[in-house]
């Protein structure tokens, strides 16, 4: 197995992780960070969505911290 075999299935693997893990950021986890962010219409959401695949270990870390009860 070489290198490029190597990274292109990391990289697949984060893409995938990242589009399921965008939906469901988008359609509750914004909210849950973000209180003003449960008013944004369907729209806007879209838009979020691929900087929440991107992001997603980030925005995972930030969505369990802002469940925690303070």
């Amino acid at each position: 197995m070489d290198v490029v075999s190597v990274l292109e299935g990391a990289f697949w693997s984060y893409a995938g992780i990242g589009a399921v893990f965008g939906v469901a950021f988008v359609a509750a986890g914004a909210a849950a960070i973000d209180p003003a962010a449960a008013a944004a219409p369907w729209s806007v959401r879209i838009v979020w969505w691929p900087g929440a695949v991107a992001l997603w270990p980030w925005l995972i870390r930030a969505w369990r911290r802002a469940r925690r009860p303070a």
